[in-house]
């Protein structure tokens, strides 16, 4: 049946930002409660699901069980799932319409999951609601890596950038020959500067001053090994960095994906990713243990 607007309804709803995780089992949940909200006030349970996908337009499907079958391909998987409902019986004046988005969004997550549902039977839309709301909830991933993908976008790549930087500029002041004089220049200037007693010698000791530190940078810029960004230390103390900036960028930009249809192809699919970012993370685990070890060598 349509929903009558003469019907008074009271209504329930809520918008959610976070990575989820929907499969088959969780889906099924879902769409129980629906089907149990409906027959509970005797009305019509005929859903409506709208998919997206990330490369063709939105298609409509009847059933869950059509949802389920769907190949979710690698290359084209669903990008967003979409369950509608709604009958009325003026008779009875009793009226249901319900709607749930799991939508993904990679980069805002601004309301990405919504629930709707409204009613004339007031002890029932709230009813409804609380379980659907239990039922998504537990599609959210909580990983630490979700909530920092969430809430500071663009932290990873920032943090990556910020450590290789600061390890550079480390190294280069590191490596690079300060300016000293040698001790008997030191001691021959300290020297003049004692007997000096005119304002003509103390200008002169100073412009042999000036002249002697000009000299030694000259002198250190000329040495091939005494400036040089990159030797092996500087190598033995990058090259570990870069390994983990590279372990860690590619695990969160790749292996996290922030919305998930578990089901089809994309199923082995997540699998895999999942053992990738294990194996990526115990890289960067060793490869910090390791530089550690090394340093106290």
């Amino acid at each position: 049946m349509i929903m009558d607007s003469r019907i008074p309804k009271k209504t329930h709803k809520k918008e959610y930002g976070s990575a989820f995780l929907l499969d088959q089992d969780k889906a099924h949940r879902i769409v129980g409660i629906l089907e149990d909200g409906f027959n509970a006030l005797q009305l019509q349970f005929q859903p409506t699901y709208s998919i997206d996908l990330w490369q063709r337009s939105r298609s409509t499907l009847a059933s869950i069980e059509a949802v389920l079958k769907l190949d979710n391909t690698i290359r084209d998987p669903i990008k967003s799932l979409r369950i509608e409902a709604s009958d009325s019986d003026w008779q009875s004046s009793i009226s249901l319409r319900t709607d749930i988005t799991f939508k993904v969004d990679e980069i805002f997550f601004l309301g990405n999951i919504s629930i709707y549902v409204e009613s004339s039977d007031l002890q029932m839309a709230q009813q409804i609601f609380l379980d659907l709301e239990e039922q998504v909830k537990r599609t959210f991933l909580d990983d630490w890596v979700y909530k920092l993908k969430i809430k500071f976008p663009g932290f990873f790549l920032m943090t990556s950038l910020s450590i290789f930087m600061g390890s550079l500029i480390s190294i280069a002041s590191g490596n690079r020959t300060p300016d000293i004089l040698s001790p008997q220049k030191l001691e021959a200037l300290l020297d003049s500067a004692s007997k000096a007693e005119t304002s003509e010698e103390k200008i002169n000791f100073i412009f042999e001053l000036t002249r002697q530190e000009l000299e030694q940078r000259v002198s250190d810029n000329s040495n091939p090994n005494g400036g040089s960004l990159m030797n092996w230390q500087s190598l033995f103390v990058i090259l570990p960095i870069l390994i983990i900036i590279v372990c860690i960028y590619y695990a969160v930009s790749k292996c996290y994906p922030c919305g998930i249809f578990l089901w089809g192809d994309y199923r082995e699919y997540f699998k895999r990713l999942v053992d990738r970012r294990n194996m990526l993370w115990t890289v960067v685990i060793l490869t910090i243990v390791l530089g550690t070890i090394t340093n106290f060598l």
